[in-house]
């Protein structure tokens, strides 16, 4: 095979892979990388491959060695580019997590912007309701009111024996004189017999009078009533209406919390917690609330620290003067 111009070599090379001359009938080649000249048998390349190269001066020869050093080269900047591919996984993976953030941030945003919102609502409404509340209560107070006004100069008497062909009116001037109180027929405008038992002979008779002091001299026949055997049962009373009776029915529930009385006066409703004490007006079921929440913590107080009063003993037998 003739050698190209480029193959041709005066002095005996060496071949660099077998270390031994290369004659001049010798194939051979020059590695275009490191100038090494190889026997055509120590390139690694096959006949075809060989005569290939050395048809075509344009194309360059790479030996063995150098190409095994590009090789680790190529996977030295092959592994580079893997690192930097995963590197750039990840900042897409954060930039990623950064989007989800972000979203997860506005939409935190949002629901903080509807839970304020929703509490601003709940706040009107709660004001609405308070007001509402409030209109109720006046009104309740404003029905309370006329009603009272209605009946404060009304009388209940029970226990009553009917007397034969005399009117409630006459019944009720009849008893007021049998204990020595006068009371004049033109005081009374109304009075009449509640239909509760037609059977028993004791009657309850409900008295309307013109003025608050003909009301005053009926009531005053109370102590009178005890003295005389007939009338020990007749009880003589004001008659309430039906908001004020709902009303003191309720502030009873205060005798079971060791309140001595609770009673009616003048159309109001009073507590008394001891003989001596100050009555308390109760203008309503609010004002009961709080009596109650006052003993029943004074009373959890006294039971944690194990001291019982001298009044445990008798709590449950307070009466009231009604």
């Amino acid at each position: 095979m003739p050698k190209s111009s480029r193959r041709s070599i005066k002095k005996k090379p060496i071949c660099f892979q077998c270390k031994l001359a290369i004659e001049e009938d010798d194939q051979s080649i020059e590695c275009d990388e490191c100038k090494g000249e190889y026997h055509d048998v120590c390139t690694q390349l096959d006949k075809r491959q060989f005569k290939h190269l050395l048809d075509n001066e344009s194309e360059e020869f790479m030996c063995h060695v150098c190409n095994t050093s590009g090789n680790a080269n190529n996977n030295s900047v092959k592994a580079e580019l893997e690192g930097i591919k995963r590197e750039l996984k990840k900042l897409d993976q954060l930039s990623a997590m950064h989007d989800t953030m972000n979203f997860m941030s506005q939409q935190y945003d949002d629901i903080l912007k509807g839970v304020a919102e929703n509490k601003r609502k709940l706040e009107v409404v709660q004001k609405e309701n308070k007001a509402l509340r409030q209109e109720v209560a006046d009104l309740k107070n404003s029905v309370k009111f006329l009603n009272d006004q209605r009946v404060k100069n009304d009388c209940i008497v029970t226990g009553v024996k009917q007397i034969k062909d005399l009117s409630a009116a006459e019944t009720i001037i009849k008893l007021s004189t049998d204990v020595g109180i006068a009371i004049e027929k033109n005081s009374i405008s109304d009075a009449y017999f509640l239909k509760i038992n037609k059977e028993s002979e004791e009657k309850t008779i409900v008295v309307k009078f013109n003025s608050r002091q003909s009301k005053e001299t009926l009531m005053s026949i109370k102590p009178k009533l005890k003295e005389m055997e007939g009338t020990k049962k007749v009880y003589v009373n004001e008659f309430l209406s039906r908001e004020t009776m709902d009303l003191l029915n309720y502030a009873k529930t205060l005798k079971k919390m060791g309140y001595r009385s609770v009673y009616a006066a003048s159309g109001r409703v009073f507590v008394k917690r001891g003989e001596l004490s100050k009555a308390k007006l109760m203008r309503d079921k609010d004002d009961v609330d709080k009596l109650l929440a006052e003993v029943a913590t004074y009373q959890e107080k006294r039971r944690s620290r194990h001291e019982p009063t001298a009044d445990d003993s008798d709590n449950n037998h307070f009466e009231s003067p009604l």
